[in-house]
């Protein structure tokens, strides 16, 4: 006998199927340009945080007209508590 799946649960789109929605986006190309990636390297992201959601990417804002002009150093890595 199978395990039975809490009512209103879905499962998750398989990992193409998710590649494929990310890849039509109109705003992929854009920002895997900005983000200075690779459409694949993005899509992969965007399809890792999406199939684990307690991971979040680690973000490092930078205050600058142009973000090439700023020294690159290490994020420092801030833990949630909880």
């Amino acid at each position: 006998m199978q395990p039975q799946k809490p009512q209103g649960a879905k499962a998750a789109p398989s990992t193409e199927t998710l590649r494929k929605k990310v890849l039509v986006d109109g705003n992929t190309l854009e920002l895997a340009r900005q983000l200075g990636i690779s459409v694949e390297e993005y899509v992969d992201h965007v399809v890792h945080f999406f199939l684990h959601p307690p991971e979040e990417p680690i973000l490092y804002v930078v205050e600058a007209q142009d973000p090439q002009a700023v020294e690159h150093r290490e994020p420092q890595v801030q833990r949630k508590a909880g």
